[in-house]
């Protein structure tokens, strides 16, 4: 201990290291072999991911955006690493230059490596944006405070920022890297004292490192005051405060103040450069104070400005703040292409009813929940087979265009009974869903069960025809099989018997050999190289999610939650995906989300998928967004124009529903166009509430085919209905198109001040009040049934409104909803009716009743008594056809026609 504790000259006690240490030891063979293992295990790793990645883009077409993804990563993190690597090594060489020590190249080169990767792994998303920058797109709108371009913002300030945290990694890891190796080089005779530590630490030609680290960090210091000019851009952006976007706080204290800190970082840093070697005490001063100046003049200072000198005149202060965030926000989200239309609300009639018959015939009865279980209960067949959800489109049916609801046949592997989970039924077997169930949203049944257009399996269809109902790839297909075996699939089941099939697609990845034998080392699965199923022509098909396929193609793009299944006219399945683009770098635009992940937001893309092949088709419908034409810059050939949709499927493209609930929330706040109104939220807005299973909830939004006002032509429409802050009245209601030329366009139909219309949780409570209908749902209620009331919907018809609400009754031990009744609601007029024809003429007259019978032909009072007795006196011959075939649904249904005529006959008379 004595060798390492002495009193040395004058008062202070002295620690000597120890004369001599030992040279470090080369480490031993057995670690140098692990090492390498280690390291070979996850090279051979990446590499068999790697071919087996480029391997599933080639299979389905999109091989150049794997190589395009592929060398922007390897040539811009390879630059990134390589150029790291060279000025590690350089600094390494230098500490050892200034210690006069030989230059060790196999302890330079690991720890270059080391730092190299460190640096470089702060930039793993560099390549996206550094493709983004080279390709940029100006959006052609400027900021207010500084007058740059938004692509400014979007497309250069993220490349800034990261290239300034590479520099200020690169400083920070190699100051400390040359300390490591100087305290190791320059151990032996150095003395650290408590007294004059500045002249006794290093002597002589060894203070040459203290100006080299001294060079480091005042390099380091003075870097900072890029962190503080591109700040100076980033308020443009802040949600912090009253005002998204920089306030008058930020522009007269917070931007002064890192302009200020510009300086104070050069200065700090020159002072640190200059003084470290000789001045020790000075720098670490400089250090101290650039920390102080940091805390008091960008920190204390804009705090003490908004409160002394903003808030006591806040309003007055932020008005112009305010207008730009009101302007950019709306701007940034499409509100500015909104189109505000008064909605003048009057009186209906029957004659009105009877010319809207395009309305009427296409309000939506069935509630998309309860379908869903009965679909579960009436089409799943077997118990593998799972309806993910049920979406609602527009078909051209017997030539009308009608609403209907639909559900893929997906199968569910995790379904099937634990003895049929073996590995030959799960990779080989049980490979694809089936079909479909379709049903139009306004008809059901005498039972309250859905109309089915299509149903069964093997599919069987009225006035529409699906010839590839085989479903390989879909919303909830999540496992991975192999196609094309020696081992013939499961198609369908046929009564105790099974149809079985054989894929004839070619998207899937080949199974030579070698891709055997990568799949089975990734899988970890040595069965696909020892059974003989696996054949030459079969297919590895993989990701086969739709999520989760085109996140793998495009993970730069934001997906819809909610895919939905379309029937092209070719008889084949297809899912829709809406595809967004976005940002959170818009200037003075309000995030939507909390954790302000995104401030922009366009639906550029439109997604198909073959249901059956798995072929994925990107569609860019917005030209005019900056950052999807910038990626088709990045990716060229990744993106077909709008036009080149076929047709028919082209019909089915509606409205992206996360972009309208974005858009919807954000409307809330910001119709409001006044910087005062705006400021205190007086005119706040939330959306209308609907009983739903005994709970009081949002009302969704839903589609409808309507006749907006002013238009003649009925059309597929996103709807959603808003009342004031804390009230329930409704003040008016939103719609997106879907169809044709004005696809895209968003109307708000906003009521006139000071009328009241009666809300959805209005009308709701009006149906609680009303005695007879109380009365009955309590009965219904009480006998082991569950009271389901289906959405609450609003249909503008003819500047009115006419609320239509389903009720089911379902078993409580048996998920199986029927539709009973149907609530209409007029003029503070509240019907329960068996038919929404029924519940019509209740309130406006029977001059309203028309119904479909089979053939598809209409029945209207304002016939001639001559032309109803004579369809009635058919109606009753076609009725003993049905008795004698025993089709008792068909003879249901010429009843119900019959008791229609009947009561049209009477109304007649009258």
């Amino acid at each position: 201990m004595s060798d390492f504790f002495n009193q040395g000259e004058g008062n202070g006690k002295v620690f000597k290291f120890p004369p001599k240490m030992p040279s470090p030891k080369l480490p031993s063979l057995r670690t140098i072999l692990i090492i390498a293992g280690i390291f070979l295990f996850f090279v051979i790793s990446y590499l068999i991911s790697l071919k087996l990645d480029w391997a599933w883009f080639y299979a389905i077409g999109y091989s150049s955006v794997f190589w395009r993804t592929f060398f922007a990563k390897f040539q811009i993190g390879g630059a990134i690493f390589l150029a790291a690597f060279l000025l590690n090594v350089l600094n390494i060489y230098i500490v050892y230059r200034i210690s006069r020590k030989p230059f060790k190249i196999w302890i330079a080169l690991p720890v270059a490596l080391f730092t190299a990767t460190i640096v470089a792994g702060n930039s793993s998303n560099l390549w996206l944006a550094v493709l983004r920058y080279f390709n940029a797109v100006p959006f052609g709108i400027t900021d207010p405070q500084y007058g740059l371009d938004i692509g400014f913002y979007v497309f250069n300030l993220p490349v800034f920022w990261l290239i300034y945290r590479l520099v200020t990694t690169w400083l920070v890891v190699n100051a400390i890297t040359a300390i490591i190796i100087y305290l190791l080089l320059l151990a032996r005779g150095v003395e650290v004292t408590s007294q004059d530590i500045t002249t006794r630490i290093l002597t002589g030609v060894e203070k040459g490192g203290l100006t080299h680290i001294g060079l480091l960090i005042g390099l380091a210091m003075a870097w900072q005051a890029v962190q503080y000019k591109l700040s100076t851009y980033e308020l443009l952006y802040s949600q912090a405060g009253s005002v998204i976007g920089a306030g008058a706080a930020d522009i007269g204290a917070r931007l002064p103040a890192y302009y200020i800190m510009m300086a104070l970082s050069l200065f700090f840093g020159l002072v640190i450069i200059i003084s470290f070697r000789r001045r020790l005490k000075l720098a670490v001063l400089a250090f101290a104070g650039f920390f102080a100046a940091a805390v008091l003049i960008s920190g204390f200072y804009p705090g003490l400005y908004q409160k002394f000198v903003v808030d006591p005149e806040e309003l007055g202060r932020e008005t112009p703040y305010l207008e730009r965030n009101i302007e950019y926000t709306r701007l940034a989200y499409g509100l500015d292409k909104l189109t505000e239309v008064e909605y003048q609300v009057g009186d209906l009639s029957a004659k009105d009813i009877s010319a809207n018959r395009n309305i009427i015939d296409n309000i939506r009865l069935l509630d998309h929940r309860a379908t869903k279980n009965t679909y579960a209960q009436q089409q799943e067949i077997r118990l593998y087979y799972d309806f993910v959800d049920v979406d609602s489109d527009r078909y051209m049916i017997n030539g009308k265009l009608t609403q209907v609801m639909l559900s893929a046949r997906e199968l569910n592997q995790a379904s099937l009974p634990e003895q049929a989970r073996t590995f030959n039924n799960l990779m080989f077997k049980y490979t694809h869903g089936f079909g479909m169930a379709m049903s139009p949203a306004n008809a059901i049944t005498e039972t309250g069960l859905p109309k089915y257009i299509i149903k069964d399996i093997p599919p069987q269809s009225t006035g529409i025809q699906i010839t590839e109902p085989r479903i390989y790839f879909g919303e909830a297909t999540n496992s991975n099989v192999i196609v094309n075996t020696g081992l013939k699939e499961f198609d369908y089941p046929i009564g105790d018997d099974n149809q079985e099939y054989t894929y004839e697609g070619k998207n899937g990845i080949p199974m030579t050999f070698l891709n055997k034998l990568l799949f089975s080392i990734r899988d970890m699965q040595l069965k696909y190289l020892l059974t003989d199923y696996i054949t030459a022509e079969s297919q590895y098909l993989e990701t086969r999610n739709i999520h989760e396929r085109v996140q793998r193609i495009a993970p730069f793009l934001l997906y819809d939650h909610d895919p939905y299944i379309v029937l092209g006219e070719d008889g084949k399945l297809y899912y829709f995906l809406d595809a967004y683009t976005y940002t959170n770098l818009y200037p003075y635009s309000d995030a939507y989300d909390e954790n302000g992940r995104v401030n922009y937001m366009r639906n550029s893309v439109k997604i198909t998928m073959d249901a059956y092949s798995g072929q994925v088709s990107f569609y860019l419908f917005d030209e005019n967004d900056p950052i999807i034409m910038a990626y088709s810059k990045v990716y060229p050939g990744l993106f077909k124009k709008a036009g080149e949709m076929p047709q028919d499927l082209r019909s089915h493209v509606r409205y992206p529903e996360d972009l309208y609930n974005v858009q919807s929330l954000m409307l809330r706040d910001y119709h409001m166009a006044n910087p005062t109104v705006f400021y205190n939220r007086e005119d706040r807005w939330e959306f209308a509430q609907e009983n739903y299973a005994g709970k009081q909830i949002e009302q969704e939004p839903y589609f409808s085919i309507i006749s907006l006002p002013g238009e003649t032509k009925p059309e597929f429409v996103f709807m959603r209905a808003f009342t004031p802050a804390r009230k329930q009245n409704m003040i008016g209601w939103l719609a997106g198109r879907s169809d044709g030329d004005n696809y895209g366009k968003l109307l708000l139909y906003k009521f006139p001040k000071g009328l009241q219309i009666p809300g959805t949780i209005q009308v709701e409570s009006l149906i609680d009040q009303d005695p007879v209908i109380s009365g009955q749902l309590t009965l219904w209620g009480s006998g082991g049934s569950n009271i389901i009331r289906g959405n609450l919907l609003v249909y503008p018809i003819e500047e009115s409104l006419l609320y239509v609400e389903p009720l089911y009754i379902e078993a409580e031990q048996n998920k199986f909803p029927q539709l009973k009744k149907i609530f209409v609601f007029y003029k503070d007029t509240i019907v329960m009716e068996d038919t929404l024809e029924a519940a019509l003429a209740k309130l406006f007259g029977s001059g309203t009743i028309t119904q479909e019978n089979p053939a598809g032909e209409q029945v209207s009072v304002d016939d001639t008594v001559k032309t109803l007795i004579d369809r009635l006196a058919t109606l009753y011959n076609q009725g003993k056809e049905k008795l004698k075939a025993g089709d008792w649904a068909g003879y249901g249904q010429i009843q119900k026609d019959m008791d229609n005529i009947i009561k049209a006959l009477e109304e007649k008379n009258r």
